[in-house]
C-alpha cells in the first residue's frame, strides 16, 4: 500500500505506544501535537503546537502542514523542513523544490529554520515533510478538549475527492480524452479548477473555532470517508451518515466513475469535516455561508459504536471500514 499508513497497522503499532498524556483524545484524527509539557496546570493563555505535513512537492508539504496547525487553532509562525530521497534523485528537483518551499514560505510570512536532506535508497522519488510550529489558545484547546456526545452534529465543508480528481484531470488528460472533452478536462484539471488557494482551509477553520465546534479534522489521504471513520474512533462513539448530503462535484463524480474508483475514499485535501453541538448547528452553518464557504451537516454521533452510510437514493445502509490506501494510487503515482 501506498501513502498514509492503513488505520489497522495505525493503531496497533503507532498509537498504541504513544503515552495517553500526550493525546487530546485518543490519537486518531490528532493531526497537532501539543509541546508545552506543563498545557494542563493551566499557567499559560497560549499553548506552543505542531503539526506535520508531506507531500513530494514542497508547496503542497508545507500547505498539509499549515492546515494540520489550523485544527489546533494556531497559524504557522516556523517550519523545518525533511527531505528524503533516492539516490537517483537530480539535484535540480531538490533545488526547484527547495526554491519552491522556501518563496511560498516568504508569501505567507513563515520563517525556515532548517532541516535535513537525506539519500536512501533506490531510484528517485522525493518525500519532503515540513514541521510546522504556532501557538493556539488555551482556550480553543480546552474547547477541543471537551467531550463529544451522541447526537452531535458532524459538518462538512468543500466537496469530497476534489484535489484528487484535479490531479487525476491534469496528469491523464490523454487517458480521458476518450470519454471527454478537451475543454471539460481543463476545466476540471488541477490549477484550474482547483488550485493551492482552494486547498488552505485556514478560513474555514477560523469560522469553525470561531462557533464553538469541539473537534476539527482536514480531509487528506483516504477522503471524507477515512476522516469520517476517525472522527468516529477519537470520539469512542458510532455515527449515522447521510451519504446523499456529502458536498461533491459531478466532475468528480464522473472522472470516478471512468475509473471504477470510489471519490468518496479519494484524495480530499481542502475539504474539513467537523464536529458541532446541535444548538451551534445553525448558527455555525450561516457563518460559513456568510465567509463564502458551503457546508452541511452530514451525520451525527451515535451511542451505538457501528458507523453506518446510508442512502435513500442509491438504497444504500453500509458500514464504514478502516482506511487501507487511498484511491488516488490506483491510478497515479504521487
Amino acid at each position: 500500500m501506498n501513502g498514509t499508513v492503513g488505520t489497522r497497522i495505525l493503531g496497533r503499532s503507532i498509537i498504541k505506544h504513544i503515552p495517553g498524556d500526550d493525546l487530546i483524545r485518543n490519537g486518531y484524527g490528532q493531526d497537532f501535537v501539543i509541546l508545552d509539557t506543563d498545557y494542563k496546570s493551566g499557567r499559560k493563555d497560549e499553548v506552543n503546537v505542531a503539526a506535520y505535513g508531506y507531500s513530494s512537492k514542497g508547496r503542497v508539504a508545507l500547505i498539509r502542514a499549515n492546515n494540520n496547525l489550523l485544527l489546533s487553532g494556531a497559524a504557522a509562525e516556523s517550519i523545518t523542513v525533511c527531505i528524503t530521497c533516492g539516490r537517483d534523485c537530480p539535484e535540480q528537483t531538490l533545488r526547484r523544490e527547495m526554491h519552491a518551499l522556501v518563496e511560498f514560505a516568504g508569501e505567507l510570512g513563515i520563517r525556515v529554520l532548517g532541516g535535513n536532506t537525506i539519500y536512501s535508497g533506490e531510484g528517485s522519488d522525493i518525500s519532503i515533510i515540513v514541521t510546522a510550529y504556532g501557538k493556539t489558545s488555551r482556550k480553543t484547546l480546552d474547547t477541543f478538549t471537551r467531550d463529544i456526545h451522541p447526537d452531535y452534529k458532524i459538518i462538512a465543508v468543500g466537496n469530497a475527492g476534489e484535489y484528487g480528481a484535479s490531479l487525476i484531470y491534469k496528469y491523464n488528460s490523454e487517458d480521458l480524452g476518450k470519454r471527454f472533452s478537451k475543454s471539460y478536462i481543463e476545466k476540471n484539471r488541477f490549477e484550474n479548477g482547483f488550485t493551492e488557494k482552494d486547498m488552505d482551509i485556514s478560513g474555514i477553520a477560523g469560522c469553525l473555532i470561531g462557533g464553538g465546534s469541539c473537534y476539527i479534522h482536514d480531509v487528506t489521504f483516504g477522503g471524507i470517508y477515512r476522516a469520517l471513520y476517525e472522527m468516529s474512533e477519537a470520539a469512542g462513539l458510532g455515527i449515522d451518515i447521510w451519504h446523499d448530503r456529502i458536498p461533491i462535484k459531478q466532475s468528480t463524480i464522473e472522472v470516478s466513475e471512468f475509473y471504477g474508483i470510489n471519490p468518496y475514499m479519494l484524495l480530499g485535501t481542502g475539504a474539513v469535516a467537523a464536529v458541532i453541538s446541535p444548538e451551534l448547528e445553525e448558527e455555525v452553518l450561516r457563518t460559513l455561508e456568510a465567509a463564502g464557504y458551503k457546508g452541511a451537516v452530514i451525520g451525527r454521533f451515535t451511542e451505538e459504536k457501528t458507523k453506518v452510510i446510508r442512502s435513500e437514493r442509491y438504497e444504500m445502509n453500509r458500514s464504514l471500514t478502516m482506511y487501507e490506501e487511498d484511491e488516488i494510487y490506483k491510478i497515479l503515482k504521487i
